[in-house]
């Protein structure tokens, strides 16, 4: 009997491959907004953090999903979690992570 693998696994971050960051997450959207001049709370980031960030950042600034400060913010905002994740020492895997890579 032949097993068929998924073509394609896909996984969280934040908790699930890696320790948890201690909500970094919520505090660069909320500097990522702050950087347009908008302030939002930590729970109202925690209201919209299980969309794609470029829908989150829409609904927190109620603009258009395609309005252009969108991107914009969107990119500010991976660039403040790719340094997090490049340059932070207390970044850690959640024990086994690299093993599910290696199969």
């Amino acid at each position: 009997m032949t097993s068929k693998l998924p073509a394609l696994v896909v996984f969280d971050m934040a908790g699930t491959t890696l320790r948890d960051d201690g909500g970094l997450v919520n505090r660069a959207l909320r500097a990522t907004l702050a950087d347009a001049g908008t302030t939002a709370t930590a729970a109202e980031v925690n209201a919209v953090m299980g969309l794609p960030k470029p829908d989150a950042i829409a609904r927190l600034l109620e603009i258009p999903r395609d309005d252009p400060q969108v991107a914009a913010l969107h990119r500010n905002f991976v660039g403040r979690m790719v340094r997090f994740y490049r340059e932070n020492p207390a970044v850690e895997e959640v024990e086994g992570t690299s093993l599910v890579f290696l199969k």
